[in-house]
């Protein structure tokens, strides 16, 4: 059906939008689990306008496509957190000999000897207290070689490329699912086409639109949450450096002094740098700063897979395409295509939903190819199959 006036197309495409609604603030799931309820009942609110959409939506190839994308992101969904299990199960040694080391430094020798004597633990208090001083090192090397050792056996970066490809396949499918909705020849009429694309805009477009920018705001969190951390092991550095420091001018004070210079400082501060080598903090510091480097090394390992600081420009940019592929201005994409949807031109209405996917494209192939890199691997072809065109498989990426 071709409309020539402007009033007319304007209303169509208003129509068309009111029958697809948006997407509710805050939703990033495609929901195709609950297919019927989510993506079907609503339109037959509006029957019978809505139905050329609900007839396209119920029918077969379409069913097809959605039942396929549902496995697929069963799968990607284990993959996923089978990886954040394996990777929580790596951190337990390592915590576990975080806590001890806090134990070591913070609770005196006497209440672990009482503590331990209340328990039955042994005969003497003093002798839990020793056997305490003596092993806990032990145990909290223990949980740093653990965590290394299992780093090895269990391969987490297998394990991420495996998500990741899983993740590509599912978002393959349900980019099909929408090719098949463009595909489907209706009963024709004039809202049929308005309807297809106000679907996909709403399930596709904003759909990704709220995802980055989610995305964004969690990158960001984990950004400053690494500084924060940079900001702890720093001061955790710097008041080793002092201590350390401090005994060791003591100790000179003890065997001469070697310039005048420093005389009169260390004469002024003697009695308190003799305090610091008396209590003897030297050594649960380096303890504790052993820990700190490794939970940050541990920490910056998980920080690699994650990528925020990588991701973080990455969704910035995503999010600003999809913004710019929403706005709808007088010479901006989505009206020119919702005005062509009106007239009946399907082939720049397919311009746009391709343009869309194109853009969702390069993003889900760099999934796979930054996998690939995390664990060192190259394939020179990569670019090469990224830019050739043509449609997306439904068998997936």
């Amino acid at each position: 059906m071709s409309v020539s006036a402007g009033g007319s197309e304007t209303a169509l495409v208003k129509k068309a939008i009111d029958i697809a609604g948006w997407n509710v603030p805050g939703n990033v799931s495609f929901q195709a689990e609950k297919f019927e309820a989510s993506h079907i009942a609503p339109l037959r609110c509006f029957l019978p306008e809505s139905g050329p959409l609900v007839r396209i939506l119920e029918s077969s190839p379409i069913q097809d496509a959605v039942e396929r994308y549902v496995e697929a992101r069963k799968g990607a969904i284990g993959e996923k957190k089978g990886y954040r299990r394996l990777m929580g199960a790596m951190g337990v040694p390592l915590w576990l000999g975080v806590c001890i080391a806090l134990a070591v430094v913070l609770i005196p020798h006497g209440a672990v000897g009482a503590f331990g004597l209340a328990l039955g633990a042994g005969s003497s208090a003093d002798k839990i207290a020793r056997a305490w001083q003596n092993w806990a090192p032990w145990a909290v090397y223990a949980g740093v070689i653990g965590t290394a050792i299992l780093s090895l056996v269990s391969r987490p970066a297998v394990h991420y490329r495996r998500w990741q490809r899983h993740r590509a396949t599912a978002e393959a499918l349900r980019r099909e699912i929408f090719k098949r909705v463009f595909d489907h020849r209706g009963e024709g009429g004039g809202l049929e086409l308005p309807l297809k694309l106000e679907y996909f805009r709403r399930w596709q477009v904003e759909l990704q639109r709220e995802y980055f920018r989610q995305g964004c705001e969690q990158n960001e969190r984990l950004i400053r949450r690494r500084r924060g951390l940079n900001h702890l092991s720093v001061g955790i550095f710097v008041l080793l450096g002092l201590v350390l420091a401090s005994s060791a001018i003591a100790g000179l004070d003890e065997q001469g002094m070697p310039s005048a210079l420093l005389r009169g400082p260390l004469l002024y501060a003697a009695p308190r740098l003799l305090a610091a080598e008396a209590w003897g903090p030297d050594y649960p510091l380096l303890l504790l700063g052993l820990l700190a480097v490794s939970a940050m090394a541990f920490y910056f390992a998980l920080g690699a897979l994650n990528a925020a600081k990588r991701n973080a420009p990455r969704y910035r940019n995503m999010l600003d395409n999809f913004e710019e592929l929403l706005m709808d201005g007088p010479k901006d994409r989505l009206t020119f295509a919702r005005h062509a949807a009106a007239r009946g031109d399907e082939t720049a209405v397919r311009d746009y939903a391709e343009r869309v996917h194109s853009v969702m494209a390069m993003e889900i192939n760099d999934w796979v190819r930054l996998a690939d890199l995390d664990q060192g691997r190259d394939d020179p072809s990569y670019f090469r199959r990224s830019l050739q065109p043509g449609p997306v498989s439904a068998g997936g990426a």
